[in-house]
This record gives structure tokens, C-alpha cells and sequence, in this order.
């Protein structure tokens, strides 16, 4: 089975071209499709467009608009100047040579296309300069037209300038719910046409390499996210507030995805200081030096852990994993060996990670809006403590299993979390002909298994990490 590509990886590049002297002023994350804000402003300024894309050359980009495509990059010859070369792709040149019509230049010849694909080229040429296709289904390539043509709307900048900085480095996800909002929407100058009727929002979760045969890996930490989809209800004006949102979510190439509830707002500022509280707990009694700066968030995902697992009647994987670790630190290629139950605790801490990434991104959209002042001190607060989670060139990746197992055991986490929750630490084995003879049952049970429907979840608190009920 073949990994995914990186999940984060964009989020990613943005963080550090945002990081960039360079950069940082001119990268932004725009409200719609990216091509539709390409096109435009080659069509205002002229210019290229390096992209994957091979639609934008139908879009209208003007006279001076061009378009090169990342496969066609490559090395130039020792001989000549400077280090990459790249065709270059002039849409309004092309369709002059093609002698396509002036008014829809190679939109004619890919509307052809789209109504004959498997006519050949000289024919659909021929049509396209008489636009056949086009006189004969006006209304169809009317609404072909309008995926390549959108009036873009102007940022709301007179009260929310502050918002709209906020609004052009988050995450592209975050981005896509918070714009589900009409009146963020309006701040950051999304088109009209994305406007829906649907009442709930919808956001969509990375993939997390986790164990297909165990509980999503995102579940653990779904208080966290709850907590800030429904912190916009408190800027919304009454009218736009949500009341559910639908997560979707992917395991295993599978897609899934539920309605959730999110939190009334009257029930938000304690919320807030409940996740403030757990913070502060839990990093006044890690090792005050050295830590690193991921401490407190691993630490808060082993809590997480222990909290979920014990509402729910289930052993820990924090302790089964300090089990499978002494097996693992007596082989000299352990990397290899990584059992289900580690990877799906290292997805766990992922997730747990990017849900207060996520709970972090919309305490700053509040913290910028107008409506600051007015904002529960508690939301205010927990904000101050999430500018403490650092960036994701920080959070640890496969490659780096065996030091994270090593560095929570070392600082007594999971026994942390358990005199915080005031759960009994479980008294565990340490043979290790006993552990040796569980990891075997383990990889044998996981083997068996490994064909056997996902078994359906278990319903839980989905406030259990905040205590609101």
C-alpha cells in the first residue's frame, strides 16, 4: 500500500513563505478557486503564472497573461545562463495563430473538445473558428463560460483591515469553513457565486496514517476543533451563527465524515478556561529545562489519550505503547517494526496538534475583528496560550517515533495525565516475555483482522475534554 502525499504539505510552504522577509507580503490564501485570482491579475498587470493547471489557459488573461506548467521545468545546459528553463504559453498569441474568435480565443476550441472528445483535432479547429459548437448550445456554453469568467468582488476593507490580514495566511481548510460564514466572506472579498443555502458548514480533515481498524485518529482530540468552528458564533451576527458543522474526514482511502454539534455560545467561556486549565497543568509539571517546544502539546495529546480512552472503557495507547517500546529499543532497525498501535498514537498526536492549530487560526480571526473588546477574557486568554504551539517544521514525523515515545516516558506524561484526571495508572507487566508474547498477539490479531469490516464508533461525550456536560 502507497502512502499519500503530504497531508500538510501546503499549509506548510504558506507557514514558511509567510515566515519570509521576502515573501511574507506577497503571499496571501484567496476566497475561491485560484485560478479565477490568477487569471485576473495577469489580465490587470500582465506576467506568468507557473501552475499545474492546464485550465487557465482558457481563462480570458489577457494580451500579456502567459502560463508555464511545473512539469515542464528543467535544467538548462552547462553552457547557458542561469539554472532552470520553462516553456512559456501566450493563450491570446495561440489563438491568433489558430485563428480562433477574437471574443472567446481557445474557450471556443476547448468548448469544441467538451462537446466532441472524440473528434480529432483538425475538425474540432475547423468548428471552433465558425463557432459551430457554440451557436448550436448557447445556453450550455453559457454556463462552460462561466467557469472561466467570474467577477471578483473587492475586499470589505473600512472596519475589518485587521480581519482581512488574519483572512490571507490561514490555513487553505480553515479558510475554506470560516468563508462559509457570509459576513467573513464579505470581509475577504469572495465572489458571490460561493455563496450557499446550506446551513451547516462544511470542513474537511487531512488524512492521517492511522490504523483503519481502530477509531479515527481525529476523534481524540474533537473538542479542541468543536470548540473553534463554533468560536466564529460569537462575532456572527445572529443570523449567519451555525449550530452544527459537517466534518469529513478520510481513513484508509475511505471517505467518511458526521454532523456535529458546537457549543452555545453561553457555554464557550468556560470551555475556554477548562482547555486554559489543562494547559497550565500540564506544563507546570514537565521538566522546567531543557524541554523542547513541542513538550506541552505532546503532553496535552497524552492526556487526550488517557481522558478519550477512559471515557470510552479502553486501554490507553500510552501505555501500551511504553510496553512496546523496550521491545523495540533492543532492535537495531526499530523503524521498521513500528506496530499499529504506535502508528495510530502518532497520528493521534498529529491530529491533536492541527486541532489546536486549528482552535489557534480562529482565536486570531477573533482577536483581529472589530468585536475584540467584547470577547470573553477567557478566549483572550486561551488565544495568548495558543501562540505558545509551534510551527509545523516542528511537529515530529514517522522518522522520529522512537525519540517522542522516548521523551514522554522520560517526562512522566502519561502519569501526569492521570493524577490531572485522577485516573488510577493501570498496573502493567514489565516481562519482557510478557510484552514480547502481547506484541505477537498484537501483529497476529491485526493480521486477522485486517479484512474485517470497521466496526461502527462507539458514541462519546464530544465534550469530554472540556467538561461542559
Amino acid at each position: 500500500m502507497s502512502l499519500p502525499s503530504a497531508s500538510f504539505l501546503v499549509p506548510s510552504i504558506l507557514e514558511a513563505l509567510v515566515a519570509c522577509d521576502r515573501y511574507k507580503d506577497i503571499t496571501e490564501v484567496v476566497p475561491g478557486e485560484a485560478d479565477l485570482y490568477c487569471a485576473q491579475s495577469l489580465k490587470d498587470r500582465a506576467g506568468i503564472v507557473l501552475t499545474g493547471d492546464s485550465d487557465l489557459l482558457i481563462h480570458d488573461l489577457g494580451r500579456g497573461g502567459a502560463v508555464s506548467f511545473f512539469r515542464d521545468i528543467e535544467p538548462v545546459p552547462k553552457d547557458a545562463k542561469g539554472n532552470l528553463r520553462s516553456r512559456v504559453y501566450h493563450p491570446a498569441t495561440i489563438a491568433d495563430r489558430l485563428r480562433l474568435p477574437k471574443s472567446d480565443g481557445l474557450r471556443a476550441l476547448a468548448f469544441e473538445l467538451y462537446q466532441g472528445p472524440n473528434k480529432g483535432f483538425g475538425e474540432l479547429l475547423s468548428e471552433a473558428r465558425v463557432s459551430k459548437a457554440i451557436s448550436s448550445q448557447p445556453e450550455e456554453y453559457e454556463a462552460f463560460r462561466k467557469e472561466y469568467v467570474c467577477l471578483l468582488a473587492q475586499p470589505k476593507l473600512s472596519t475589518e483591515i485587521n480581519m482581512l490580514h488574519v483572512l490571507k495566511v490561514l490555513d487553505p481548510r480553515v479558510s475554506e469553513y470560516v468563508l462559509q460564514f457570509p459576513f467573513i466572506a464579505e470581509v475577504a472579498g469572495q465572489s458571490l457565486e460561493y455563496n450557499t443555502s446550506d446551513p451547516t458548514p462544511h470542513i474537511f480533515l487531512p488524512f492521517l496514517f492511522d490504523y483503519p481498524l481502530r477509531t479515527n485518529a481525529w476523534e481524540m482530540s474533537r473538542a479542541i476543533r468543536q470548540l473553534a468552528y463554533g468560536l466564529i458564533n460569537l462575532i456572527s451576527p445572529e443570523d449567519q451563527r451555525k449550530s452544527t458543522v459537517f466534518e469529513h474526514n478520510r481513513q484508509q482511502g475511505k471517505l467518511g465524515g458526521r454532523e456535529l454539534q458546537l457549543p452555545e455560545t453561553s457555554h464557550i467561556p468556560e470551555a475556554c478556561s477548562n482547555i486554559v486549565a489543562v494547559l497550565e497543568q500540564m506544563g507546570a509539571r514537565l521538566p522546567p529545562s531543557p524541554t523542547s517546544e513541542m513538550d506541552l502539546w505532546l503532553a496535552v495529546a497524552v492526556y487526550q489519550d488517557i481522558e478519550w480512552t477512559h471515557q470510552n472503557s479502553k486501554p490507553a495507547l500510552v501505555q501500551l505503547i511504553s510496553q512496546q517500546l523496550l521491545l523495540l529499543e533492543d532492535q537495531s532497525n526499530s523503524e521498521k517494526n513500528l506496530t499499529w498501535d504506535i502508528l495510530q498514537f502518532m497520528a493521534q498526536i498529529e491530529g491533536s496538534y492541527h486541532s489546536f492549530r486549528i482552535l489557534k487560526q480562529t482565536t486570531n480571526l477573533l482577536t483581529s475583528s472589530r468585536f475584540v473588546n467584547s470577547l470573553p477574557p477567557s478566549v483572550l486568554r486561551l488565544h495568548e496560550k495558543l501562540q505558545l504551539l509551534p510551527s509545523l517544521s516542528s511537529i515530529q514525523d514517522i522518522s522520529q517515533t522512537i525519540v517522542t515515545l522516548r521523551r514522554i516516558k522520560a517526562t512522566a506524561m502519561s502519569e501526569t495525565a492521570h493524577e490531572i484526571l485522577g485516573i488510577v495508572l493501570p498496573e502493567v507487566s514489565a516481562s519482557p516475555q510478557a510484552i514480547h508474547r502481547q506484541a505477537k498477539k498484537s501483529r497476529k490479531r491485526d493480521r486477522v483482522e485486517a479484512s474485517m469490516p470497521v466496526p461502527l464508533k462507539r458514541p462519546n461525550n464530544p465534550f469530554g475534554l472540556l467538561e461542559l456536560e
